[in-house]
């Protein structure tokens, strides 16, 4: 495991070090490997970082991919005692603490997306595991690129489960597309300052839209 995290940071440093330029490279790697020590020492049974983040500092954005570990994702044992939900708004929550102790923290200042993977199952085997896919989301801007302190928001729709983020008070924006409008409007009510929702489905927008009509429906 000490291997895995060390290869994962020398990757990363190796990296920035190609796209950013030998002057803003420490600071990049300060700030990046800083978050991943931190999201590290809880979640580190779960995730990997083994894919480089994309870091833009003439649009001042960053793009980071979590990947899950197979032997958990794909462990239903596993996954029933902690939810993938769990784990990605857990990692939510430590980077919104990290970023609040440190405003400073590029994720916080650049326009920064977090994407889950779920690995390839069983490459080969001819079925739609074979392939790896986004399971989820973490932002800390909006769709129209509204800039927010903190990450806000997110979408965990892959798996439709959201006991884990109920009550919250700083997410902002959610994608529920899988969820019917029952399901979607419990949620709502428990976010005291969401603002907008994307259901991906007309019906279910105009109607959640009449009831709750302070929060867009996209």
């Amino acid at each position: 495991m000490v291997m895995r995290k060390i290869l994962a940071i020398i990757l990363i440093v190796s990296a920035l070090f190609v796209f950013v330029g030998c002057e803003k490279a420490p600071q990049l790697y300060d700030d990046i490997s800083d978050v991943q020590e931190y999201i590290w020492a809880e979640y580190s049974d779960y995730i990997l970082f083994d894919v480089v983040p994309t870091i833009d500092h003439d649009k001042k954005t960053i793009s980071w991919t979590i990947s899950f570990r197979g032997k958990y994702i794909w462990n239903e044992k596993k996954t029933e005692q902690t939810p993938p939900t769990e784990v990605m708004e857990g990692i939510r929550e430590c980077i919104n603490e990290y970023i609040s102790t440190d405003a400073s923290q590029l994720l916080g200042v650049y326009k920064s997306e977090i994407v889950f993977l779920r690995p390839a199952k069983s490459p080969f085997s001819g079925t739609a595991e074979d392939v790896a896919c986004s399971v989820g989301w973490l932002r800390n801007y909006s769709n129209d690129g509204l800039k927010y302190d903190l990450f806000s928001s997110v979408d965990y729709s892959f798996f439709d489960e959201w006991d884990c983020i109920l009550g919250k008070e700083d997410i902002i924006e959610i994608g529920m597309r899988r969820s019917q409008a029952d399901i979607v409007a419990s949620v709502v009510e428990s976010l005291p300052n969401l603002k907008r929702v994307y259901v991906y489905d007309i019906d279910v927008a105009t109607e959640l839209s009449e009831h709750y009509p302070d929060i867009e429906f996209v």
